[in-house]
């Protein structure tokens, strides 16, 4: 039991220097710490399967004092009773076996143990073909609306996400690309916008930056830009509507 009882205090001493340390990480190495941690808690119910399976299996829980595991698990884990059962239930099923002749025996629910335990090796499953992104990519532009706003909805293949991904780091930042300043370039000041709207905000910058390089060819002979058409005494007042290509 020392050996036992000084592994378990060494995970428990180690747990403490994860928390002292992880004060220092950055926002992206503390993702990685999250998805190690996962890893290691997917694992903890594998040894817990077999601790409980052995208990049932090579005691009774009278002699543990209890009248049954359910209250053994209850008393000794202060879990309430559902969670006991649940466990026993669990361990019953997932955990290894063993015969009459003790042979090891595959768990009861063989198909649900070996998920469990891809998940435990692999938390993200395979990694994704490049034709499996291809098919699943695109990008819809809803028709316009009656106040000139349209929905945009899709999937970005791995490549254009980092592309995007890039940009709006620093285009979606606070005080880029506000629609409200002269350069729309705010860095420091006060902005109020949610990130959804910066979000926006950094599309439609790079958009009609595109837009004015000239490097996006032409269409029916004439560079690509956007036309709006409106009558000589709204351009004067600079209000009523414009109509562009795709609706009002």
């Amino acid at each position: 039991m020392g050996e036992v009882s000084g592994a378990v205090e060494v995970i428990r001493s180690q747990l403490a220097v994860l928390q002292d340390a992880a004060g220092g990480l950055s926002h992206r190495e503390l993702v990685g710490l999250l998805s190690e941690l996962t890893a290691l808690a997917w694992a903890l119910p594998v040894v817990e399967y077999r601790l409980l399976n052995r208990l049932v299996n090579e005691t009774e829980p009278h002699r543990l004092g209890e009248s049954s595991w359910t209250k053994v698990l209850s008393t000794a884990l202060r879990v309430s009773g559902k969670d006991a059962r649940r466990r026993l239930r669990e361990a019953k099923h997932l955990g290894p076996r063993r015969g009459l002749t003790g042979e090891v025996l595959a768990p009861v629910w063989e198909a649900t143990a070996a998920a469990e335990l891809l998940m435990m090796i692999d938390q993200d499953g395979p990694e994704p073909s490049e034709s499996e992104q291809a098919h699943h990519r695109g990008i819809t532009l809803g028709k316009q609306q009656r106040d000139g706003t349209r929905s945009i909805r899709g999937r970005l293949d791995a490549e254009t996400g980092a592309y995007w991904e890039a940009i709006l780091a620093t285009q979606a930042a606070p005080g880029m690309c506000h629609p409200d300043h002269e350069g729309g370039d705010q860095r420091g000041c006060s902005d109020t916008r949610t990130q959804a709207q910066r979000n926006h905000d950094a599309f439609k910058a790079v958009g009609r930056a595109a837009l004015t390089s000239g490097q996006l060819g032409t269409r029916h002979g004439l560079p690509v830009t956007v036309i709006a058409t409106t009558t000589l005494a709204e351009l004067h007042t600079g209000a009523g509507l414009a109509v562009i290509a795709g609706g009002t």
